[in-house]
């Protein structure tokens, strides 16, 4: 199915995939870090094709009422490599870590080296990404405790993970990171040895890429800390600074690359505005969720194109039933692990998902909202993936029923059978048909 959503969906008609393209395709040609352009944008000296390959769809995003033609197609493949280049703006992805773009740089790479036209050459490197997805997914679901199964994998077949996973996002690897993650903790929480040290290395190395994409990604280091540091107090503290090293190292490094924030935000005026009244933070955020909330939950399970293209309500309902259904179900399952208090750990869990999602609200109210604006601006559901993820499996197998956690996937698993047939229509419908 993904290797279906990459070919299928039209180039560049994913939210902000022309800013992620752009960076992986100058990743592919060594240029590692984003420069500051002549006129102070940030970008990179790229071949004079990149915007050619990406004009003939820009009428798509935001217009439902438009069709991927023959005639677009036909412009975007006709394309080729005049050996020219310029520089080329693609603020907006210009905080991502290099890391994170690994997999479609190394597909735009290969495909060079065959010599593919460039459009032939994109589609590779989002194939790269979908396989990078689809091989962290599994050896996730492969050592995560059993009880943890359905949750994990109706999160993670949703459609926006599978629509993001399938373009040049960096929402995929850090989804597919998210999951491992959760099942390296829940493996150790499970099991009945001595905690790793070299899982905890792991998981912090995994937290580190993962936070140098996303920032609030960092708030894991808590339940990282809590989970290999129950008696061993100073290996947690040591592995939570080990998480914090490549963001932390990655940031101040790339502070001179901030994009530009909107016309009328300013992050000192905003972070000015809370000191002086922090009671407004909650008023802001009540005010948020009251005129958000729908629009958080359907982009959080699929509102695909450039977010202009929905499911019928009913797939929406079908969908959190069927995700309502298999948490309660994977609860219940147990014995998670026999003897064991795991209550510290799965409470370290929730804490650094709430951390994490207030530093998402933090980052946007600062970096985004007009100053005065009394709600918080550009959230989208899909940036909360990862911490519904971890969620969905805090609790995993807190109860004693041995048939649950069976239940739990046959749910995910039936749900998904649903949901992902009538994803892969919707873009067939939207882009396809008259």
């Amino acid at each position: 199915m993904l290797i279906w959503l990459a070919i299928v969906t039209p180039p560049f008609q994913v939210p902000d995939e022309p800013a992620h393209y752009r960076y992986a395709l100058a990743i592919s040609l060594g240029e590692f870090l984003p420069s500051v352009g002549p006129d102070s944008t940030i970008g990179a000296v790229l071949p004079t094709y990149t915007e050619a390959l990406i004009a003939p769809t820009t009428g798509l995003a935001g217009h439902s009422e438009n069709r991927f033609s023959g005639a677009q197609r036909a412009a975007i493949f006709g394309v080729r490599d005049d050996g020219k280049t310029q520089f080329t703006r693609f603020s907006g992805s210009d905080l991502y870590a290099p890391v994170i773009y690994a997999a479609p740089a190394l597909g735009l790479a290969f495909a060079r080296l065959l010599d593919l036209p460039p459009a032939r050459a994109m589609l590779a490197g989002r194939i790269s990404n979908a396989l990078l997805f689809v091989l962290l997914c599994a050896v996730a679901v492969l050592i995560a405790p059993a009880p943890a199964h359905g949750p994990m994998l109706a999160v993670l077949l949703l459609p926006m993970t599978l629509f993001q996973a399938a373009s040049y996002s960096a929402d995929g690897p850090v989804f597919a990171l998210s999951a491992l993650i959760a099942a390296l903790m829940l493996r150790e929480m499970a099991s009945d040895h001595q905690r790793s040290t070299a899982v905890g290395v792991a998981v912090a190395l995994a937290i580190g890429i993962a936070a140098s994409a996303k920032i609030p990604m960092m708030a894991l280091v808590i339940p990282l800390a809590v989970v290999f540091g129950r008696r061993h107090w100073t290996r947690g503290v040591g592995l939570a600074i080990l998480a914090l090293v490549l963001p932390l190292a990655w940031y101040l490094s790339a502070v001179h690359l901030s994009p530009h924030e909107p016309t009328g935000a300013s992050h000192a005026q905003q972070i000015a505005g809370l000191l002086a009244s922090p009671t407004r933070i909650l008023d802001i955020a009540v005010n948020t969720i009251a005129t958000y909330y729908d629009y958080y939950l359907e982009t959080m399970v699929g509102v695909l194109g450039s977010l202009d293209t929905s499911f019928p309500h009913w797939i929406y309902l079908f969908i959190y039933f069927a995700l309502i259904a298999t948490l309660v179900a994977a609860a219940l399952a147990g014995p998670f692990a026999a003897g064991k208090s795991l209550m510290a750990e799965r409470l370290a869990l929730v804490v650094g998902v709430i951390l994490a999602v207030g530093m998402t609200y933090g980052a946007l109210y600062a970096m985004w909202t007009p100053v005065g604006n009394p709600t918080v601006l550009g959230v989208q559901g899909r940036y909360l993936i990862p911490c519904l993820l971890i969620l969905a499996i805090a609790f995993a197998g807190i109860g004693r029923s041995r048939s649950s956690g069976w239940v739990s996937l046959a749910i995910a698993t039936t749900a998904a059978c649903v949901w992902i047939p009538a994803t892969g229509w919707l873009i067939v419908i939207r882009y396809y048909l008259s």
